[in-house]
């Protein structure tokens, strides 16, 4: 027996391949996710309130945190590269301080939510042929990267709201 059996991972090389395609499908779908989320997001009572609000204005950064999640999501987690993940946590955090500017906190949260259900149905509706073992894995590499986004994105709101507190003099 090699000692290195059992420690090294051995490549699957064709999950590794429909994992490849899948990811590459669901990043094809990136307009249709970026729609559906714009009706769903749309139809939120605080966005019903602003007729005047372009698309354009509720898309803000979308397509950039978007494009930025999917990247992550789809680099293995075998992977050492630790720059998608990044990517994504600060395109969340930028979108956050924006928002911070406009919306409460439970907005930004609902609507990131929303944009990870919307890829979790990309997820499914390209899934096809694929194995149900290896959509569970990009499902729960989704989690993880939503979670971070969240917990960025959340974190920026509240860094700026803090920071405006205390400009204000309403810190406690």
């Amino acid at each position: 027996m090699n000692p290195a059996d059992g420690i090294v991972p051995i490549a699957d090389v064709p999950a590794t391949l429909t994992t490849i395609r899948l990811a590459g499908m669901i990043r094809d779908d990136s307009a249709r996710i970026l729609a559906n989320w714009s009706m769903r997001i749309a139809t939120l009572p605080v966005f019903r309130a602003l007729p005047e609000l372009a698309l354009d204005e509720l898309q803000q950064d979308m397509p950039d945190l978007l494009d930025a999640i999917l990247e992550a999501v789809s680099v293995s987690p075998y992977e050492l590269d630790p720059a998608p993940m990044e990517e994504a946590g600060a395109k969340a955090d930028a979108h956050g301080l924006k928002r911070a500017a406009s919306f409460p906190i439970d907005v930004l949260l609902t609507e990131i939510q929303a944009l990870q259900r919307e890829v979790r149905n990309a997820i499914w509706r390209n899934a096809q042929e694929a194995p149900v073992s290896i959509v569970h894995e990009l499902d729960e590499r989704l989690n993880e990267v939503f979670e971070l986004a969240e917990r960025s994105a959340a974190s920026a709101w509240v860094r700026r709201h803090m920071d405006d507190s205390v400009e204000t003099g309403d810190a406690a």
